[in-house]
């Protein structure tokens, strides 16, 4: 199960990669963002790029999002 983290504290939380031994605090991680086609962003491993779980996206009010069908239609 992949481990979950909050996008407000990432960049000061201690991660450590158990693939290549990796571990400093969350800004330096990897932090993946597919576009939009998936709700959560990936962290990696900035060393050997193995997966270290998600970063769940803040939720933004109605309007203000790329995907919100009313902010494209306007």
């Amino acid at each position: 199960m992949d481990r979950t983290f909050d996008q407000a504290s990432l960049d000061e939380q201690d991660l450590r990669c158990d693939h290549c031994n990796w571990s400093g605090k969350g800004s330096g991680a990897i932090v993946i963002d597919l576009y939009g086609v998936v709700s959560d962003k990936e962290v990696h491993c900035p060393q050997c790029d193995e997966r270290l779980g998600i970063l769940k996206k803040e939720d933004s009010p109605p309007g203000e999002s790329a995907n919100d069908l009313s902010f494209q239609l306007g």
